[in-house]
């Protein structure tokens, strides 16, 4: 079987998500099922942003913050770890493609290894993306 295709993604979404975004970092309906609302999709994709844009401006402990969004999974502000970080790849791929900075390749292939690392039952998600968060954070600064 093939990869999902748009119209078989979208009926898993809440409504007024955006399609287009969804398809890009939304692999398989069980993630899709996971999104709390059209925002919460969106507001991922900024923070996603903002790690990538801004983390070599930040200081240690506010990058940290964004790990607050994967401690308590029953918020409506909380995020779904392995479709963040699909919008982190997504923002690197991007940026990548756009200004071709090897630290951008660099962290994207650091970003697939954490996506790798996701798989495991056991895994503390939260220590985990504080790692994820420092090693981008010592890769810039």
């Amino acid at each position: 079987m093939g990869p999902y295709t748009v119209r078989e993604l979208t009926s898993f979404l809440p409504s007024g998500t955006d399609a287009i975004l969804a398809f890009e970092v939304v692999k398989v309906p069980g993630q899709a099922l996971t999104l709390k609302s059209a925002e919460s999709l969106s507001q991922m994709l900024h923070y996603a942003e903002l790690l990538v844009d801004k983390i070599s401006v930040a200081n240690f402990a506010n990058a940290l913050t964004i790990v607050k969004k994967f401690i308590d999974k029953d918020t409506d502000t909380s995020f779904e770890p392995d479709i963040f970080l699909n919008c982190v790849a997504k923002v690197l791929k991007d940026r990548y493609i756009t200004f071709h900075k090897d630290y951008l390749l660099k962290l994207y292939h650091l970003t697939i290894e954490v996506q790798k690392k996701l798989r495991y039952r056991k895994v503390a998600v939260p220590d985990l993306i504080g790692n994820y968060i420092t090693q981008v954070w010592k890769e810039v600064n």
